[in-house]
């Protein structure tokens, strides 16, 4: 008789309690080719948590994230910068802990990055799209308004020996699936849609 056990087995670095249940967890590293993740971030609905990973998991106030709002992504970018996307706005924290930061009068819903790119998604069905440029900047490259709104955002990773992911994907609350164009000649162009 065989007895199978279904899973990885894992072992308990560390522990801490927590304020509240956050709602929403990512872990992220330092730098882009860092081996393991050095923060812990949690959401919380009326704050952010970061944590610090080491000999022992404990809670840091220099990250440069805004804690006082509730966070809804969260990014590392290929210059070793991070994002961080809440309701109002855009953080942008540079490697040197340079902060700029991009509002907005909407409500930021939903957000997804590759090493290069960001979207995001506000009420009412806008999508905005970012480049990280050359001098280190996140630069707001294109709008694109809809009837429906936006319930889900995905961005390929860069193929090797390009600048960009050729291809965002939203899927909407009418039940349609829209593929869209990242590419600057037609950026934001609908190519394909599928209705479910």
């Amino acid at each position: 008789m065989r007895v199978l056990r279904h899973g990885l087995a894992v072992n308990e670095m560390a522990s801490s309690g927590l304020p509240a249940k956050p709602i929403s967890v990512w872990t992220i590293k330092g730098k882009i080719n860092d081996q393991f993740d050095k923060y812990i971030i949690l959401s919380f609905p009326n704050g952010t948590l970061v944590l610090s990973i080491g000999e022992n998991v404990k809670e840091i106030h220099d990250s440069g994230m805004e804690t006082s709002k509730s966070t809804i992504y969260v990014g590392l970018l290929e210059d070793n910068s991070m994002i961080q996307v809440f309701q109002s706005g855009v953080r942008h924290i540079r490697s040197d802990k340079k902060i700029n930061q991009w509002s907005t009068d909407g409500k930021i819903t939903r957000a997804v990055c590759n090493p290069r790119q960001v979207v995001i998604s506000l009420a009412g069905g806008e999508i905005i799209y970012f480049e990280l440029d050359s001098t280190g900047q996140l630069a707001e490259m294109e709008k694109l308004s809809s009837d429906s709104e936006i319930v889900c955002l995905d961005i390929g990773s860069i193929p090797e020996g390009r600048e960009r992911c050729k291809f965002l994907a939203a899927g909407f609350s009418d039940l349609t699936v829209k593929i869209f164009s990242l590419e600057p000649e037609s950026c934001l162009t609908k190519l394909a849609t599928q209705v479910n």
